[in-house]
């Protein structure tokens, strides 16, 4: 067989054959089963029960492909619910938050799976009591002693504008006297109610459980947040919600009107909705299940709160996530799977997992896999809403902490974003055309930062080559911290040195064309297709404006065109004391891969 380099290859083996083929010598299948045994999901908990069937439909010549997309489950208890998801009874189901299927799926979790166990740890420095002296209607803020230990629950919302009740230094002593829920926004009374639903004492909520006049205590509660999300028992994701004022139990947010889809015997909206089909065991034994046409799916990508920048690292660090998407329902998302309750579906998009990086340990990745994903992050990142733009380094940093302490031999120094053991690569990366913005008046980040400026993140590594060179060598990277506690938030300052091969070009876009002249010379430079992307709108070339250009990479493409290669870097602009500013960055395609060295 022949495979071109990048091509896939599928073939299909029974974890019996792979055993087979072991036992005789096969490295390839000791490997691949080695792998399979190691991640081999709890009994009872693994596979996650069917709720949604995919029917794809292609002619023979391909010019009809379609897909049909149904909700699946069974109302019986008997052997199809050992397969499909069964449909809460509507006794225990109040619309929006089955207490009782929530408090099964972290029983599990928290018993039978290796990756996501734990329940009790550290509490944070402050936390609101959901069951203080002072009854039901109050919360309490408690101030921890030292490694003191107990289960919470943790908040990811959106704040929508100001808040009007805020721990502050003056509030402090009321906090811990008690506040009146019905003085909460209903969001918070909804997470409190979950918090209680879950027999949990604690609840850690942002807004109450940091000083918010206090630069010192945010610096330093920012930089345990990734411990914060990692070690609650669950992480509370109203997705749907744009605001705390708006609550999120009992609602179906922006969504269109369908029955609910708790059992029923009435023949009017069976037949209308549902649709049953015989189901066999792999015994022989027959049952039925329900299918529903048109199901109500739960799209991640169309969640308001999942385009939040600091919503991002919670979702990303919390082991265990309950989310109330906008359709209503219920989605449970842990380590290993996820799960729905029935009243909504999971698309391909919500399926696909989470990153596995943040989960993994050094020694079961490659350097190179780390970082992509790093990159992954900080691109999907870029493109998220912020109120405060100063908080671009600090909105990321508690997921910048966690991959240094999984990752940080591999991966150097934090650099304002960046990675030192990575930084070459780091530098290489451009702002999409139609996202470019100005450049922020107050200073957050160095200018060969991706935090510098606003606008949709892209990087050239994205190309991935099978192999690159990096003639630019790093010399030194320092960056000035705004606080000395948080070294993974803001920074006042940075400065990089680095040796590489640096050409000044003029620009030239006459006639509506763009040519590049050598500085020196004056001559056109030949062989070359160059594309430039500035870092703002105030760095837009002018026509015969000088350019200095620094090499960062080139990359041979002879597997798709034979003698191409591809080069990307710096575009630098003088400054005093003979240093530069980054303005932006080029690629450059050409036939002459001597081209930029000439």
């Amino acid at each position: 067989m022949t495979l071109n380099r990048y091509d896939d290859m599928e073939y299909n083996v029974t974890v019996a054959g792979l055993s087979s083929s072991a036992d005789h010598g096969c490295s390839w299948c000791t490997l691949l089963l080695e792998n399979i045994l190691k991640n081999t999901k709890p009994k009872g908990n693994w596979p996650p029960l069917i709720n949604l069937l995919s029917v794809n439909i292609a002619c023979e010549d391909e010019e009809y492909v379609c897909e049909i997309v149904l909700g699946a489950f069974t109302a019986s208890r008997t052997h199809a619910a050992d397969f499909f998801l069964s449909i809460p009874e509507r006794k225990t189901a109040p619309l929006g938050f089955n207490v009782e299927r929530c408090q099964k799926w972290l029983h599990a979790c928290q018993n039978s799976h290796d990756r996501c166990a734990g329940g009790k740890s550290y509490l944070p420095t402050r936390i609101l009591d959901v069951a203080p002296q002072m009854g039901d209607s109050y919360v309490a803020l408690h101030v921890s002693q030292p490694k003191e230990v107990a289960a919470y629950l943790v908040l990811s919302y959106r704040w929508g504008g100001p808040q009007h009740i805020t721990l502050a230094t003056s509030t402090m002593e009321a906090f811990c006297n008690g506040i009146k829920l019905d003085t909460l926004p209903q969001t918070l009374k909804d997470a409190v109610e979950v918090t209680k639903g879950f027999n949990v004492r604690y609840l850690w909520v942002d807004a109450l459980c940091i000083k918010q006049d206090s630069a010192e205590d945010k610096a330093m509660e920012i930089s345990k947040m990734h411990q914060y999300y990692r070690n609650a028992s669950v992480v509370i994701q109203p997705t749907g919600l744009k605001s705390v004022q708006d609550g999120f139990l009992g609602k179906n947010i922006n969504a269109p009107h369908k029955p609910d889809i708790a059992p029923t015997t009435n023949p009017k909206i069976l037949e209308e909705y549902f649709i049953r089909v015989p189901f066999f065991t792999l015994n022989g034994i027959e049952d039925s299940i329900l299918l529903q046409s048109d199901p109500t799916m739960y799209e991640p990508r169309n969640e308001p709160l999942n385009h939040r920048a600091w919503v991002l690292q919670e979702r990303l660090l919390g082991r265990r996530l309950l989310i109330f998407p906008s359709s209503g329902g219920l989605v449970w998302r842990c380590e290993l799977y996820e799960q729905t309750d029935g009243r909504v579906y999971m698309s391909k998009a919500a399926t696909e997992g989470r990153e596995r990086v943040m989960r993994q340990t050094s020694q079961s990745l490659q350097p190179q896999e780390i970082h992509y994903s790093w990159r992954a992050i900080i691109d999907f990142y870029s493109g998220c809403d912020m109120t405060d733009p100063a908080d671009k380094l600090v909105a990321i940093g508690a997921v910048a902490d966690h991959y240094f302490e999984l990752y940080g031999t591999q991966l150097g120094t934090y650099c304002a974003g960046l990675w030192f053991n990575f930084l070459v690569r780091d530098l290489d990366w451009y702002l999409h055309p139609d996202s470019l913005s100005a450049r922020p008046r107050i200073y957050r980040a160095p200018t060969w930062s991706w935090a510098a400026v606003d606008g949709q993140l892209v990087d050239f590594y994205g190309i991935r080559p099978v192999e690159d060179k990096c003639p630019a060598k790093i010399i030194s990277c320092e960056t000035i911290l705004s606080c000395a506690q948080a070294p993974f938030g803001s920074v006042s300052g940075g400065c990089l040195r680095l040796e590489g091969a640096l050409k000044k070009f003029t620009w030239s876009d006459n006639s509506g064309s763009m040519s590049l002249f050598d500085d020196q010379s004056q001559m056109e430079c030949p062989d070359y297709d160059l594309s430039v992307y500035p870092d703002s709108l105030e760095d837009v070339i002018i026509d015969r404006e000088t350019l200095s250009f620094l090499l960062l990479r080139s990359w041979s493409m002879h597997n798709f065109d034979e003698g191409k290669w591809i080069m990307s870097g710096l575009m630098l602009q003088p400054t005093e004391g003979g240093l530069h500013r980054r303005t932006g960055a080029f690629l450059c395609t050409t036939y002459n891969e001597t081209w930029f060295d000439q």
